[in-house]
């Protein structure tokens, strides 16, 4: 695992256990939002799926496939596992090395409508990956990114960590052939400041949430900037200020301490979710694209020192199914449905 993964992977563990803000807001009022509790009915890999050598040890970011299934992987064994929406497992491909379909490590998986594209930083490369889970293609790298996604006419998004630009389009190749938005500005040089999530549906949207910061933006590859979001959640409110703080100082070290805000984040063609921690119950707050927030499912497990990474939603009419990958202290992904 390189160096920027692992500062990433320790920043969230800090952030669970211990300026240019908003164009157009989502303004707190007084939040009169439907609460619906939801809790976990199940989880993977399960007991009999682990006898059987389907582990993961260090899980990577969710991915859900075009087809509803779902793919996660392991960035220390260098597999990806698929499984169907009921956590059932399908099939699995890769293995640790650096010659065709090897991997030394999966950091982030993309879907498209043909299968998959795999960020390898120990390798340096991404590599796409057809339906069966046969490498089709891949190309070298010379950044590290913080996430990746696929566009709706299959261009390659990336965040890469120490560039300005926010987002960088490259084409099959791995050539930039454009740039999307400009990172923030902090006094403090961090780059973990700008960590974010990106996310991309078949309408062409493509959303950047801030890991610590309250803020979502919308782009468009022909429109460019389109919109932004400020998550003004009561519950946040006193993690939003220590990492300000932190934003504000002069860095002294390369350590820097922050609390997670957009814990995970997912896009869908019809709306976007927040995971936020706080001063009050886990939350999966649920926002439409202009911006109004439509529900706030509540877990109510007990979440104490536990650290989800990502997730992935799946919408059946109004019903809602969440798989949140969960990095310690167990790595699986929880499985979370309304509780009835």
């Amino acid at each position: 695992m390189d160096t920027n993964h692992k500062m990433a992977i320790v920043l969230s563990l800090l952030a669970i256990c211990s300026n240019s803000f908003s164009k157009s807001a989502i303004i707190e009022k007084p939040d009169n939002t439907k609460k619906t509790p939801i809790k976990r009915v199940s989880f993977f890999p399960n007991n009999e799926q682990i006898e059987k050598g389907y582990i993961l040890k260090n899980p990577c970011p969710i991915c859900i496939g075009y087809d509803n299934t779902l793919y996660i992987g392991d960035v220390n064994y260098c597999v990806v596992y698929n499984y169907d929406k009921n956590g059932e497992y399908i099939k699995s491909f890769g293995k640790k090395g650096q010659g065709p379909e090897e991997y030394g490590a999966v950091h982030h998986l993309a879907a498209f409508k043909g299968g998959l594209a795999l960020e390898d930083g120990e390798n340096m490369r991404i590599s796409i990956i057809d339906n069966k889970g046969k490498q089709t293609n891949s190309f070298k790298i010379f950044k590290s990114y913080s996430d990746i996604a696929i566009s709706e006419d299959e261009k390659i998004l990336v965040s890469p960590r120490r560039e300005n630009h926010l987002i960088e389009i490259l084409d099959n190749k791995g050539q930039i052939i454009g740039s999307l938005g400009e990172k923030l500005k902090f006094k403090n040089k961090h780059v973990a400041l700008n960590e974010v999530f990106i996310q991309a549906n078949s309408k062409g949207d493509i959303y950047v949430a801030w890991k610590y910061f309250p803020i979502v933006k919308k782009y468009s590859q022909r429109r460019g900037f389109e919109a932004e979001y400020d998550i003004d959640d009561q519950g946040i409110r006193e993690l939003i200020k220590k990492n300000k703080s932190a934003s504000d100082s002069v860095m002294k070290s390369n350590r820097i301490s922050l609390m997670g805000i957009i814990n995970c984040f997912f896009l869908s063609d019809n709306y976007f979710y927040v995971f936020l921690y706080g001063n009050d119950r886990a939350r999966i707050v649920e926002y439409d694209y202009r911006g109004e927030k439509t529900a706030i499912y509540e877990i109510i497990d007990d979440l104490e020192k536990v650290i989800y990474i990502s997730m992935g939603v799946i919408e059946k009419g109004y019903e809602r199914t969440f798989y949140v990958v969960q990095a310690f202290p167990e790595a699986q992904v929880d499985i979370y449905k309304e509780s009835h």
